[in-house]
């Protein structure tokens, strides 16, 4: 009688592979919806900061326009647009210090009771 006993070594190889692809999968919805957030909540400052200066309503509009096109832009002229190299660029021309940038962020133990709040 011949044993339906399949190698354990494959089938540790088979799932850990399953389990890898999921959290990749995870791994990469977290970095988009990361990156959308961060995305809109500089534009929110950006836009918040015009307001204060007491910029008029048109010129909020086209600015979140312009911001829009920069971030649906992924080439000028054949090249690809970095943030990164945009910085450079504001820190270079235009004396910009972007490590006085400091996010305020819920706590842990609030971020935690928060979720949970939102899943009743």
């Amino acid at each position: 009688m011949k044993s339906r006993v399949q190698d354990c070594r494959k089938c540790r190889q088979q799932i850990q592979k399953q389990c890898e692809n999921e959290f990749l999968k995870r791994e990469y919805a977290i970095y988009q919806d990361s990156a959308l957030t961060f995305a809109t909540f500089s534009t929110a400052a950006v836009l918040m900061a015009m307001a204060r200066r007491g910029r008029t309503k048109k010129y909020i509009q086209k600015l979140y326009d312009d911001i829009v096109f920069i971030y649906d832009t992924p080439t000028v002229f054949g090249k690809e647009i970095h943030l990164t190299e945009v910085m450079k660029r504001l820190e270079k021309d235009y004396d910009i210090d972007f490590s006085r940038i400091n996010v305020r962020l819920e706590t842990e133990s609030e971020f935690i009771k928060s979720a949970k709040g939102a899943k009743k």
